[in-house]
């Protein structure tokens, strides 16, 4: 059992690592990333003690690009290999010194709080490096259910995860259709999800199993949330055609058609992360029950449990649960149960 002392080293090197992992690759466009790097060197080196690990920059940066594993502080008694788990096996950068899949689920997972004061560095990183799960959860879910009743909940929530991405103007269109209310921000989709072709044309693509703008690694296409297995190669256009995509993966869903990424705007990673995902994955469950003559209500009472479920004379509540670590596959589990409680575990995978 890991001591309180060592799991708050830990994670304030784990967050300290995810922040410089992006001001490393924000380095060429933004002025504050070589500051906010010397700044989580400073952290990284309180939190190891002196001598115990990167204490420079140009250190901390090559670091960065091998597991994390190599320089977590490791409890007493316990070996390296024993201590060793899916976020001391994450790469965050890559030795061009791009910003790796893991990092995503890193950042939005396991960041704290690692400043005292007021952290100078909100005004320009992303919110999934500095900002914990549970204040994500909160400050959204705190939107959905100000004032709201039931289907005013249901259908908000529900537009975060059938529309996380998409031309601006098409997604105000359908928030309006569906009496959406606004409780998430939309930013602009992120240069590295964004393919340039032959002709100067930027496009983007939505993962086929969560909407939200897959990442671009020249010629590589593939979602930051690896469980989805959505990975594929881009084949060029001829002539004035756009691009498209080619399954560079065994069991990759179809990809969907390339979209101009002028005016294309996406939710915050945090909210994809937390609700655009999981939200996917229960839309799904929803939409194969209802095929099969069930009727299903999602996020009953503000989301008191995923789905209620009526067949016939029986009801469940049903709540998924996803186990994905940082490397791993799709594992994860549903409780069903009368109402309630839920009492009934089902184990899944993808």
């Amino acid at each position: 059992m890991m001591d309180a002392s060592v799991a708050a080293r830990r994670g304030r090197v784990v967050t300290a690592a995810v922040r410089a992992a992006f001001a490393w690759s924000a380095r060429d466009r933004d002025v504050h990333a070589f500051r906010e790097l010397a700044r989580m060197t400073g952290v990284v080196m309180e939190a190891l003690g002196p001598g115990q690990g990167p204490v420079t920059p140009g250190e901390l940066v090559a670091a960065l690009q091998r597991p994390l594993g190599e320089f977590l502080p490791v409890p007493v008694g316990l070996g390296a290999t024993d201590a060793m788990d899916a976020i001391a096996d994450a790469v965050l950068l890559t030795g061009d010194g791009r910003l790796t899949d893991a990092v995503f689920e890193v950042g939005c997972e396991y960041v704290q709080d690692v400043l005292a004061t007021l952290d100078p560095a909100t005004d320009w990183l992303p919110s999934w490096t500095w900002m914990q799960a549970e204040q994500v959860e909160r400050k959204v879910f705190g939107r959905l259910i100000d004032g709201a009743s039931d289907d005013d909940y249901r259908v908000a929530r529900q537009f975060l995860v059938e529309f996380p991405a998409g031309e601006e103007e098409a997604l105000v269109d359908a928030a309006n259709q569906r009496g959406a209310r606004r409780v998430a921000r939309y930013e602009p989709v992120d240069a590295e999800q964004v393919h340039q072709d032959h002709r100067g044309r930027r496009w983007w693509w939505p993962c086929p199993m969560c909407r939200w703008p897959m990442r671009v690694d020249s010629v590589l296409v593939r979602c930051a949330y690896g469980p989805h297995l959505a990975r594929y190669q881009v084949r060029l256009a001829s002539g004035n055609g756009r691009p498209s995509l080619l399954q560079a993966a065994d069991g990759a869903p179809a990809p969907g058609r390339a979209l101009p990424a002028a005016g294309a705007v996406r939710v915050d990673t945090a909210v994809w992360r937390f609700i655009t995902v999981p939200g996917a994955a229960e839309l799904r469950m929803a939409d194969r029950l209802r095929r099969l003559g069930a009727t299903v209500v999602l996020w009953p009472s503000k989301d008191l449990y995923d789905l209620h479920v009526a067949a016939g004379r029986k009801t469940w509540t049903v709540d998924v649960k996803d186990s994905h670590a940082p490397g791993g596959g799709a594992r994860g589990w549903v409780k069903l149960g009368r109402c309630p409680p839920a009492d009934v575990v089902l184990s899944w995978r993808g």
